[in-house]
């Protein structure tokens, strides 16, 4: 009887408990359905402000006004981006350019020694010089200093 007693007890608990529960899980289905009724999930006096905003005209207008802004703003930073390609496509073009003069340049002046070489050999002998004569200083002449 005892055990009985004991058992009745537990149950009546139990039962309070889950109806406690139940409240709860009621309050809480109440209050998400009023926040999904509610503007984008933003709680009821927040919409409620956020109405009082939309509905204002000065607020409506400075709202076009900052689209406006930052179109125009994405507009110029569009623009800038392609003017900031083209330069980097014109400098490409230079730097290859001057490369390509770099190299160019680089083989004449390997080509150079040969020629200051055979240029050495002969700066030592005149070709129209008479072979035991006196060398002529004609750059005397030329500035009108002759001997």
């Amino acid at each position: 009887d005892h055990k009985r007693v004991e058992i009745t007890e537990i149950l009546a608990r139990t039962q309070a408990e889950m109806e406690r529960r139940d409240r709860e899980i009621r309050e809480l289905q109440s209050i998400i359905e009023q926040q999904s009724n509610a503007r984008s999930g933003v709680a009821i006096g927040a919409a409620a402000i956020a109405q009082v905003f939309d509905s204002n005209e000065l607020i409506q207008q400075e709202r076009e006004r900052l689209k406006a802004i930052q179109q125009d703003w994405q507009d110029k930073l569009r623009q800038a981006e392609i003017e900031m390609s083209l330069e980097r496509a014109k400098l490409g073009r230079e730097r290859a350019q001057l490369q390509e003069q770099l190299r160019l340049r680089e083989v004449q002046n390997s080509s150079l020694p040969v020629v200051l070489a055979s240029g050495a050999e002969n700066a030592g002998r005149r070709t129209d010089a008479k072979p035991d004569s006196k060398p002529t200083r004609k750059w005397l002449e030329h500035l009108g200093l002759k001997e």
